[in-house]
């Protein structure tokens, strides 16, 4: 897997997510995604967490994504409180154009994150900041 693109690599999640008897390539695929978090676009990365939910919460890949979703949107609110009120909004349309999660896109992954990490606190609290 680790010759994989990222892109192939969602694939083969998404692919396999549901089917009990590839648990084993679910679990490796997990890892192998984990130890490249930093260099998958979030739209990617909104993919990758939807196929890896199944594995439950208190996975260790789920948490490490979990971490890394909340560590992006803390960094993102900080820098739009350097900005300040009046360039907020042209900031993020400029985010969204480079591959950021647009308003509607974060309420689809808090929907999909909620039943299986709902006590994941750095997660919904920088969630909610954004």
């Amino acid at each position: 897997l680790s010759e994989l693109s990222s892109g192939q690599l969602i694939k083969v999640v998404l692919a396999v997510t549901k089917v009990e008897a590839c648990r084993p390539l679910l679990e490796t695929a997990a890892q192998s995604a984990t130890a490249r978090v930093a260099d998958i676009q979030p739209s990617q990365m909104m993919l990758l967490m939807q196929g890896l939910l199944p594995l439950g919460g208190e996975h260790p890949a789920l948490q490490k994504m979990a971490d890394n979703w909340a560590a992006s949107f803390y960094e993102a609110t900080r820098m739009e409180g350097l900005l300040g009120p009046d360039q907020i909004e042209s900031r993020r349309k400029d985010l969204e154009a480079k591959g950021q999660l647009s308003a509607d896109q974060l309420s689809k992954l808090a929907q999909m994150v909620a039943p299986v990490m709902p006590k994941h606190q750095s997660f919904w609290n920088a969630l909610g900041k954004r």
